[in-house]
């Protein structure tokens, strides 16, 4: 299932429903998997709506190339299964979406995933172009703020900030797991 939402896309704001996504366990070439094989499936967004563009089957598959001026949403291994049906597990899974802004989504564990973006702090415009994982500290609330140089720094959400020219705190992340 892809649940719906909305996307920029060249310009234009694209607003989507949810869908079924159903995978076969055929490759880009139609042919089927054989055990011990899989192949990956990359979704990307665009005017018409999600498409899927499969690699060739193998043991360890390649990554297939995204269809021109498609922002990627995610890739994901369909494994070989002997019913002929594919269920993709977490764990096959990659979300190579990109959120602007610095959007911050919870990680496995204590981890917090940070997408890039861009922010004006410290009288200079900041970028920061590549999806980060942060680990929170256990049972704390922790801010998090960017330093002039563009590194991050956690710290507890009862301290100032890091620096005069600090940008945040962009969030609070409240744990509540030992460990």
């Amino acid at each position: 299932m892809i649940a719906a939402g909305q996307l920029v896309h060249r310009g234009r704001l694209i607003g989507r429903v949810a869908a079924d996504l159903v995978l076969d366990q055929l490759d880009s070439a139609a042919e089927p998997l054989a055990p011990g094989e899989s192949y990956l499936a990359l979704l990307t967004a665009g005017p018409t709506g999600i498409t899927v563009t499969k690699s060739h089957r193998a043991s360890v598959p390649a990554r297939p190339s995204a269809p021109s001026w498609a922002p990627v949403l995610t890739v994901l291994e369909v494994l070989y299964q002997d019913t002929g049906n594919s269920e993709i597990a977490a764990t096959s899974l990659e979300d190579l979406r990109l959120v602007d802004r610095y959007q911050a989504d919870p990680g496995p564990g204590l981890q917090l995933r940070l997408h890039p973006g861009r922010a004006i702090a410290g009288g200079a415009l900041r970028v920061h172009s590549t999806p980060t994982t942060l680990l929170l500290p256990p049972n704390a609330t922790t801010a998090l703020w960017q330093r002039a140089s563009g590194a991050w720094e956690l710290a507890a959400s009862s301290e100032g900030p890091p620096e005069t020219t600090a940008l945040g705190p962009l969030w609070l992340a409240t744990t509540d797991a030992p460990a």
